[in-house]
């Protein structure tokens, strides 16, 4: 929104100094009115021409923001148009490490709603990943499904990560009428879906769950990590690192390593704890 005392098209910039301008313009967000940036251009003051540069490069910054937004909310209106009301976004986190479960969240966001903070998971550092659920956490309805190591070596981690998903769809307050999956379609969830190549980065639910689906697993290995410290899984969160191999030859196989993946059926052969 914009101040009142900075509505007026008549506003005289040359009357101030450039502290004065940078305190009046201080409640102004983009995109900036027209009146406002015109003054600026015409003031030939050089640190007035430095903040009207900034003001510009801020602008343009955040037109980039709006258009992801823009794009990454295409598919929820285009389902709604379809008639579809309850829409969630579903991903998983855990498919490829040797050790932990696997995590799938679902996420049906309010409608219309696009968050800046919002991205692929995989682009996000794991500060932005916790800021950003913390904002979705606050607003949607979340689910979440957890298939264990056991689960995984039992059926497969197709199967483990397909029965995550329905246990997160079933978590939700709501049944959704669509679930939106990255990548390929998923088995039958119950639930109408459309699969969306790199649809972590296309849709604003997909993204959503994709973070939330990462912190709860990051959380659950760190949590493992306090019960079994020499694998240090709070570092590579049971990837197959080069040291979580090393560390695992040395110590063993735990209780929470995937029996049926290659790294750890080869270790099985020296040694098992």
């Amino acid at each position: 929104m914009v101040d009142k005392e900075v509505e007026a098209p008549n506003f005289d910039f040359k009357a101030m100094n450039l502290r004065e301008i940078e305190k009046s313009l201080e409640g102004v967000r983009p995109p900036y009115p027209r009146e406002i940036m015109g003054a600026l251009e015409r003031d030939t003051r050089s640190g007035v021409q430095k903040l009207c540069r900034k003001l510009i490069t801020r602008q343009k910054k955040e037109e980039r923001i709006q258009a992801r937004i823009d794009r990454m909310l295409s598919y929820e209106s285009q389902a709604r148009a379809k008639g579809y009301e309850v829409i969630a976004g579903i991903d998983e986190a855990g498919r490829g490490p040797i050790a932990g479960p696997v995590v799938a969240a679902a996420v049906i966001l309010p409608p219309n709603t696009g968050m800046a903070e919002v991205n692929d998971s995989k682009l996000l550092s794991d500060a932005q990943r916790r800021k950003a659920f913390g904002i979705v956490v606050a607003c949607a309805d979340i689910g979440v499904g957890v298939a264990s190591s056991e689960e995984i070596d039992y059926s497969n981690i197709y199967r483990a990560n397909v029965l995550a998903m329905k246990l997160a769809i079933g978590d939700l307050g709501r049944s959704p009428d669509l679930v939106l999956v990255d990548g390929r379609p998923v088995g039958d969830l119950g639930v109408p879906q459309w699969a969306i190549v790199k649809g972590d980065r296309l849709s604003m639910s997909i993204a959503a769950a994709s973070i939330v689906a990462k912190v709860i697993r990051d959380q659950v290995m760190l949590e493992f990590d306090k019960k079994y410290p020499h694998y240090k899984f709070a570092e590579h969160k049971g990837y197959a690192t080069s040291e979580h191999l090393k560390l695992m030859k040395k110590f063993g196989v735990s209780a929470i390593h995937r029996r049926s993946f290659a790294p750890v059926m080869e270790c099985l052969g020296h040694r098992l704890i």
